[in-house]
């Protein structure tokens, strides 16, 4: 869902189905750099309806402070309430809640467009989160086929195609496979 701020309280019937009907193991909640709502609720708002403003009021930020970790704290917040309102299905094992950043503007150093995670389960400490099981491979590469013809020359016949691959460990004549689930 996509609301004001990314709250849970603001779409909370909507994510109580995901995860006490459709048993999803996966509740990702995504902020972004530059975002308009942090923006006007740390600066404040000026003439807006009552509906919108009891959703910013909702917001729990610092005045002033409309960057990057005012963006990161109401991330937390979200996943501190989702795991408040879902306890029991995290302490079981049977959801993950994932705060994440979508950097437009590579404002993270990570890369621009790239979707970071900040927050799993109440953890934020980044090289944590980099050991979490949940993390493992997400940014290997996928080796690809790339097909290369040898140049031909004017008195040698062509040569058939042959394939290539960016892996060394991983033949070019046997597909490649992926793990389950990655």
């Amino acid at each position: 869902m996509r609301n004001l701020g990314n709250q849970i309280a603001a779409a909370e019937g909507s994510v109580e189905y995901g995860v006490n009907h459709l048993h999803t193991p996966l509740l990702l909640i995504v902020g972004h750099v530059a975002c308009a709502t942090i923006k006007a609720v740390a600066e404040g708002t000026g003439n807006l309806s009552p509906m919108i403003q009891r959703e910013l009021d909702a917001i729990q930020i610092p005045k002033g402070d409309a960057g990057l970790n005012s963006v990161k704290l109401n991330i937390n917040n979200q996943v501190r309430l989702a795991m408040s309102k879902f306890e029991q299905e995290v302490i079981g094992g049977h959801l993950t809640v994932v705060g994440a950043v979508y950097d437009s503007t590579n404002e993270m150093r990570q890369g621009q467009g790239k979707l970071n995670i900040v927050n799993v389960n109440g953890e934020t400490n980044a090289a944590k989160i980099a050991k979490l099981d949940l993390m493992q491979g997400l940014d290997a590469p996928i080796a690809k086929t790339v097909l290369r013809r040898p140049p031909v020359t004017r008195k040698s016949a062509p040569v058939k195609a042959e394939e290539e691959t960016d892996s060394p460990e991983k033949p070019a004549d046997k597909p490649v496979k992926h793990k389950e689930g990655h």
